[in-house]
């Protein structure tokens, strides 16, 4: 089993029961479980029209997932079948290289939030900091959107 940290955008109206606001995320990929991490108001516009959820999911559509430019994975836990799962990886630890920030920020701008906000959100470089440290400010960031 996977547990993720993704940032996704919003999707949905939210003006009917049918189509209620939601993470796209959950509409692209079969989640066995998802939850909002910013807590955005979900009737709200928000600008950048992106949040974080944490799901979870089997190899298969992790590995979808990952493979899907619409999507950011800020960090993946992955648990054998055991009763308690142990953890089989974290990469809430892992200093991310040079090229994996650059590739971060990039996505960033693609979801709209420009240079200048990046560097106060997310600084310009990594900094010896892992993931985690680096996902927790843009989170905070993205809930008072």
């Amino acid at each position: 089993m996977n547990r993720a940290e993704i940032l996704t955008n919003w999707t949905g109206s939210g003006s009917a029961i049918d189509d209620a606001r939601r993470p796209r995320l959950a509409d692209d990929h079969a989640l066995s479980k998802w939850e909002d991490t910013t807590g955005q108001a979900a009737a709200a516009s928000h600008n950048p029209n992106l949040y974080g959820v944490t799901v979870e999911c089997n190899d298969t559509v992790m590995a979808a997932i990952e493979a899907d430019a619409n999507y950011w994975v800020l960090w993946k836990v992955v648990d054998d079948d055991g009763d308690p799962p142990a953890i089989i990886s974290d990469s809430r630890t892992i200093v991310p290289k040079t090229n994996e920030f650059g590739q971060f920020r990039a996505y960033l701008g693609q979801q709209g939030i420009d240079a200048q906000e990046l560097d106060a959100v997310v600084g310009g470089s990594v900094n010896g900091r892992n993931w985690e440290q680096i996902k927790e400010p843009l989170i905070e960031w993205l809930s008072a959107r």
